[in-house]
């Protein structure tokens, strides 16, 4: 909402894409010669063509750019479950070898540069895109991911905290049936949850 928000304005590209109206777009960047292949941003938010496509759920504007080269990353993959287009997040994770190796090496040099990294930190790419899913209450689409996607411990242990803050507690049951053991539980896991459950109104867990 809040981005949505942020791009109304009198950019007729942006709006194009907003209402998914392909013909106007095309014909827009085709006028203005703009290369599509370079990450053009529509305003101060930084967001992509493709990453405003991806949010607004515009799936004829989305493939357009995506068949001719847009480039795409983990931020697009979140914005697309905002935008809650199932086609348009199936398309992104299928693809998802485009861009998730580069990232996952980029977080490991930079967990080697940075000698205060926290170890509890997941370092699954795909964390963000569950977070927007569990924010949104996007169900379906968090359920497909979760079968889709492999997650360790520790990533389920941060779901969890994430769904508990934000009230998700569909989120919190499928997690619990994927196996989180609070009984091995490290004690300061265990207290964060239990803090991030009483904080939430969560008494019951």
């Amino acid at each position: 909402k809040e981005v949505r928000d942020g791009q109304k304005q009198n950019d007729p590209i942006t709006n194009a894409i907003e209402i998914d109206d392909i013909d106007t777009f095309q014909s827009l960047i085709s006028s203005y010669e703009i290369d599509i292949t370079e990450q053009k941003t529509t305003d101060e938010n930084g967001l992509s063509y493709i990453d405003l496509a991806a949010y607004n759920g515009s799936i004829k504007c989305f493939k357009f750019l995506f068949l001719n080269g847009a480039p795409f990353d983990t931020k697009t993959f979140s914005y697309s479950v905002c935008g809650d287009n199932v086609e348009i997040v199936r398309i992104i994770y299928q693809n998802k070898n485009k861009f998730i190796n580069g990232e996952e090496n980029d977080e490991e040099e930079g967990d080697d540069n940075n000698n205060n990294n926290d170890k509890n930190k997941s370092k699954n790419p795909m964390i963000g895109v569950f977070e927007a899913a569990i924010q949104k209450h996007e169900y379906q689409i968090f359920n497909w991911l979760i079968t889709e996607i492999n997650l360790s411990e520790k990533d389920i242990i941060h779901l969890f905290k994430l769904s508990l803050i934000y009230g998700n507690a569909h989120s919190m049951d499928e997690l619990i049936r994927r196996g989180i053991d609070f009984n091995n539980m490290e004690t300061k896991d265990l207290q964060n949850i239990i803090n991030y459950a009483s904080s939430n109104g969560f008494y019951r867990i």
